[in-house]
């Protein structure tokens, strides 16, 4: 009962599945991922492990696998954006991107953690039962909306929790920030409808 299968979410894989395989694609082409040699295998693993968590996201109706998909979508993401580690950008990108993240799920794991005690719940049609009933304190709500709204905005990049994207898209591969700036954006929105 964490994840569901509709139409919704059905777009959004067909998305984020399209994305990749153009992703793919490209980075067989791509002097950057060809040079990689014997660490071919692992991008290649990475990129389908990202494109799960992008699917989990798309159907997650419960914020506990909300937050498992996210992560799962940001740890390779990490990963990714350094996998270049020969060249000093992609070190620094990736280390900036997993310090920002660890901040950001640390803020909104608190968030999470503040709407359970108030309704209870983790699943977002019970919590939306219980916040319909308005028997919830609205300034306690109001905190923990905000910090979900951060951490949220950090992970999709949203305005003003963008400042980490121009030092990852700059040190990641051609091909990991495409894929970030299209599937990853699209998947973090998916979610950010189910839940609102």
């Amino acid at each position: 009962g964490m994840i569901v299968v509709d139409p919704f979410a059905v777009f959004f894989k067909i998305l984020v599945l399209i994305t990749t395989l153009f992703v793919v694609v490209f980075s067989v082409f791509s002097n950057e991922v060809t040079a990689l040699k014997k660490r071919g295998g692992e991008y290649y693993s990475l990129l389908a492990a990202m494109a799960l968590g992008m699917f989990l996201m798309v159907a997650s109706t419960n914020l506990l696998m909300i937050y498992l998909s996210l992560e799962l979508t940001s740890m390779t993401s990490y990963i990714l954006a350094g996998v270049m580690k020969e060249e000093k950008d992609s070190a620094e990108a990736s280390l900036k991107y997993l310090l920002y993240g660890a901040f950001s799920s640390g803020v909104m794991l608190y968030g999470i953690s503040i709407v359970f005690g108030l309704t209870g719940s983790l699943d977002i049609v019970t919590i939306n039962q219980v916040l319909m009933q308005g028997s919830v304190n609205p300034t306690t709500l109001s905190l923990a909306a905000v910090l979900l709204l951060v951490g949220f905005g950090y992970k999709i990049s949203a305005v003003p929790f963008h400042f980490w994207t121009p030092d990852v898209y700059e040190g990641a591969p051609i091909t990991i920030t495409a894929f970030l700036s299209v599937a990853s954006k699209a998947a973090g929105f998916a979610m950010l409808m189910r839940v609102l």
